[in-house]
């Protein structure tokens, strides 16, 4: 059994199947992606997090950030 180990991830949800195709057409985050964990859920390179909170804000959205 092969193991990977990911460090230094971010956990993306949101509550609609379109609104992250929405997402990934304006904040192109496809090369952040490290795993697609469901058509609602995506692990990601902590590095997107900020430019993504950038977007969301711009766009209107109130995101909720859990630490």
């Amino acid at each position: 059994m092969a193991l990977t180990l990911h460090l230094k991830l971010a956990l993306l949800t949101v509550a609609e199947d379109a609104a992250w195709e929405d997402l990934l057409r304006q904040a192109r985050l496809k090369r952040h992606i490290v795993r697609v964990l469901s058509p609602r859920a995506v692990l990601l390179e902590a590095s997107a997090v900020e430019p993504l909170l950038k977007v969301l804000l711009k766009n209107g959205h109130l995101p909720r950030v859990v630490s």
